[in-house]
């Protein structure tokens, strides 16, 4: 039932966001507020069953379950509520206000874009995926592992660069450029 209600909000979206584009964008707040709504209902539905469906392919499908489940529905959850609220602000037309209160505190943002990063890459390193019809060994659970430790390692650093833009806030051209030195001096070894 979870899967229907969600398919009706993204086709509502998809719907909503075709008559925005062909009229100019009254409508793209609502699409947005829909995609967000078909989110939330698809976490919800991972935490209350503790399975989360990654993908299908013909006969396999890939599921996360338990823990990790639940880590990724709250992911869908968060996720929905900011695209909920952002498409509100847009049809209230208060998008430009709420954009603007984001965009002066580029660090505050990154923060939680940086643990939201981290939290996704928490569910895919602990997840047991399941390949349905199939046994799963340990040796094709390790790119998720692998992949699950690059996001956490990504999202610490992306708030801690949020972090650091938070105590010692920069113009807004600076931001980007602080972003990228940062980012050279860990990569590049200097």
């Amino acid at each position: 039932m979870a899967q229907k209600v969600g398919i009706v909000f993204i086709l509502l979206g998809a719907g909503l966001a075709a008559l925005g584009l062909t009229y100019d964008g009254p409508f793209m707040g609502g699409a947005v507020a829909s995609f967000g709504i078909a989110a939330i209902v698809g976490g919800v539905h991972s935490v209350v069953t503790r399975r989360h469906l990654d993908g299908r392919f013909k006969e396999i499908s890939r599921e996360h379950r338990g823990t990790s489940a639940v880590i990724f529905g709250i992911t869908f959850v968060a996720t929905g509520l900011v695209l909920v609220v952002g498409g509100l602000a847009s049809v209230l037309g208060f998008g430009d206000e709420l954009w603007n209160e984001i965009s002066a505190r580029p660090g505050a943002s990154m923060m939680v874009v940086g643990i939201w990063v981290s939290v996704i890459g928490m569910g895919t390193a602990i997840s047991r995926w399941t390949f349905v019809g199939t046994s799963t060994n340990w040796w094709q659970r390790l790119p998720g592992v692998i992949l699950g430790l690059f996001l956490i390692v990504l999202g610490l650093g992306i708030f801690w660069i949020g972090r650091s833009l938070a105590v010692d806030p920069p113009a807004p051209d600076e931001i980007l450029e602080t972003a990228l030195d940062t980012l050279e001096r860990w990569f590049g070894g200097s």
